[in-house]
């Protein structure tokens, strides 16, 4: 693929994102060393995101992600309160983009088990990637 790119967009500047810390730590850092090898080989820069994801993760192991969970798992008698977080669907998930729920629900078995990125999470992901950025950018226009 990125063969492919190079030869399609020669001018491009081409980058190799880590991934952010998910699952076990050992399969995140395993795919990263892949990517790590895929960007020294094809001669095209990295941008190491897990460090500072993974650092920020240490504030609190949840607080970056979503929380996206069955509505059927939810107690029947706390489903009412949950209802004006409930996508509709084949299954209706209650979701939250934040720890709102995590003291009325943070209980239950897989209540944290997404770990998609919440707007907290992108934002970090942002902040890391104009850090990064702003110096190709710079050094490009001159």
């Amino acid at each position: 693929m990125i063969g492919r790119l190079k030869k399609d967009h020669p001018k491009a500047t081409i980058i190799v994102m880590t991934v952010i810390p998910y699952g076990d730590e050992a399969t995140s850092r395993r795919l990263n060393k892949l990517n790590e090898q895929v960007a020294k080989d094809e001669n095209v820069h990295l941008f190491d995101i897990y460090p500072r994801y993974a650092a920020e993760l240490k504030r609190g192991p949840d607080m970056l992600n979503y929380r996206r969970f069955p509505l059927e798992k939810i107690p029947e008698n706390r489903r009412e309160f949950a209802k004006p977080f409930v996508i509709p669907g084949k299954v209706p998930m209650v979701e939250v983009l934040d720890n709102r729920l995590d003291a009325h629900f943070g209980h239950l078995p897989g209540w944290f088990g997404d770990r998609h990125p919440n707007l907290a999470g992108y934002h970090v992901i942002g902040d890391e990637t104009a850090k990064y950025l702003a110096p190709l950018i710079r050094a490009k226009k001159k």
